[in-house]
């Protein structure tokens, strides 16, 4: 059986000028599930590519070229990128000090799961007001609203070991949401 990761299926594009780094990196993410945009090691390049992203690896420096330019671009679509350097001798500008800088292939694998599964919207908390939002269509009252989530979010609770790894969460606990109101809506006015 194959087992689904938050990259399977999807388009990271790798910037990297070392031959040996991008395709360990490429067999990485590969290995992950993930198609592969690449690896390019030149800047033009990879800004062609950067259109089909739908995550990133960039080295800071290719050939010459800082991949800032690039980086803001990709930060301004809401494509989740981490930077790859073998070196901490460039630093980065502050609007990117916040972006995870990682010297290992498999720290790069894990990180790029990690901000596509932030950037998917899976984080519950995010996905409360959602969720609060589709109570309140339902049911007017914003107490009866407010117990229906609850009682959704103890549901998924019970059934998280069913959530199918690729169905988005947002997906999973609007259905969890309208099984409840179905089965439970005379009791949710008490």
């Amino acid at each position: 059986m194959m087992v689904m990761t938050p990259l399977h299926n999807r388009r990271v594009l790798i910037a990297e000028d070392d031959f040996h780094l991008a395709w360990d990196l490429a067999r990485c993410f590969e290995e992950a599930g993930a198609e592969i945009l690449g690896p390019t090691p030149t800047l033009g390049r990879a800004e062609r590519l950067a259109p089909f992203a739908e995550a990133a690896v960039l080295d800071i420096n290719l050939r010459g070229e800082l991949v800032f330019r690039l980086a803001d671009g990709l930060k301004c679509h809401g494509v989740p990128f981490v930077f790859y350097s073998a070196s901490d001798e460039i630093e980065l500008p502050l609007r990117f000090r916040s972006v995870d800088r990682l010297h290992e292939p498999n720290e790069a694998v894990a990180m790029v799961q990690q901000h596509l599964l932030a950037a998917t919207g899976d984080d519950v908390v995010d996905l409360l007001p959602k969720l609060r939002l589709m109570a309140r269509l339902i049911y007017n009252d914003a107490d009866i609203a407010d117990r229906l989530v609850e009682r959704c979010l103890r549901l998924a609770i019970t059934r998280q070991s069913e959530k199918v790894p690729t169905e988005p969460t947002e997906d999973w606990l609007s259905a969890l949401l309208l099984e409840v109101a179905g089965t439970s809506g005379r009791t949710l006015l008490n």
